[in-house]
């Protein structure tokens, strides 16, 4: 296997981002505090589109793409499968140079593909189909085994136990560094799991409904004792908490007219982990790489358009603050 910078674990897709104004949004009519807004098409007819575009996804693609602009050698640990949606995802990731020798093509198997309806103001509703994304198997646990990567950085892995314990064996082992961001299913997993976890990890990424229900009411700043590495909240476009130890710090930015948030968590958590790289124990400058990589994110359709590399981090300095 070969020596890598750094392993991304969790899902890819295909994904394909469509845009109508022939398709209408209104304002829900159900009685809540928060009125919703949704999509309303006629049934039964053609509509046609302003916009399509396609990309490969998902939580693993989009982090190797950032770290792939960063000159990091990536690899990244998931599965598709063997259908024209799975040869376009291993086609677009190889075209970024990023490692696919990790990626499982499961035989007769499909690969998770997802519809995401962008609206003017940059709003989304998304349509997935999982297929094969989350079926993380023995297979992948062999391969972090073997894995001879400097750092992890793990995303959504449908909460499979065995997975999760076999990242912490190679920090264990080997000194691994880990970055982890976890999906819905893996807060669904037993408590002492994600304490182990959370025990491991060298950089944990929460926004901050994940925060509220990992940690309930809670303070951060005590919170943060459940955390071995550095605890970072990130809070959209107001921007993110640090807690590193006793150390705090707070990033606030100048939010930017988005165009599609899509993949913006994706795209502070590797631009952090980039500077990280970069810039060994210097939280504040991997702040500032995370925040722009986002921001830029958000300013294109698809969650990979905007990516920045180190050379463009700069652009949106003066729209970042630290505290």
């Amino acid at each position: 296997m070969r020596h890598v910078d750094v392993t991304t674990i969790g899902s890819i897709s295909h994904d394909t981002y469509i845009m109508s104004s022939r398709v209408h949004i209104m304002r829900s009519e159900k009685k809540e505090k928060i009125k919703q807004r949704e999509v309303h098409f006629p049934f039964g007819t053609k509509i046609e589109l302003d916009h399509l575009q396609q990309e490969v996804g998902g939580g693993a693609s989009n982090a190797a793409t950032t770290f792939h602009l960063f000159d990091f050698r990536t690899s990244v640990i998931s599965q598709c499968g063997d259908d024209p949606s799975g040869e376009f995802i291993i086609k677009g990731l190889q075209a970024m140079q990023v490692d696919t020798e990790n990626i499982q093509v499961i035989k007769k198997g499909e690969s998770a593909q997802s519809i995401i309806f962008l609206d003017a103001q940059g709003e989304r509703t998304v349509f997935v189909y999982r297929g094969v994304a989350s079926h993380f198997s023995d297979h992948h646990v062999k391969k972090v085994a073997n894995c001879e990567s400097k750092w992890l950085y793990v995303t959504s892995v449908g909460g499979y136990v065995p997975l999760l314990r076999s990242i912490i064996k190679a920090r264990e082992a080997r000194g691994v560094n880990i970055a982890w961001n976890p999906g819905g299913a893996e807060f669904a997993m037993p408590r002492s799991v994600m304490k182990n976890m959370l025990q491991a990890v060298d950089v944990l990424f929460i926004n901050n409904d994940e925060a509220r229900l990992l940690f309930g009411t809670t303070p951060l700043s005590r919170a943060k004792k459940l955390v071995s590495g550095a605890l970072v909240v990130t809070k959209g476009e107001r921007g993110a908490e640090i807690f590193i130890g006793n150390k705090h710090i707070s990033i606030t930015v100048k939010p930017v007219k988005a165009k599609d948030t899509t993949g913006a968590g994706d795209a502070f958590g590797s631009g952090f982990i980039s500077g990280l790289m970069h810039y060994p124990g210097d939280f504040q400058k991997a702040g500032i790489i995370g925040s722009a990589n986002a921001m830029s994110e958000v300013l294109e359709v698809g969650a990979k358009q905007g990516l920045l590399g180190p050379k463009t981090i700069s652009r949106f300095a003066h729209r970042i603050k630290i505290h």
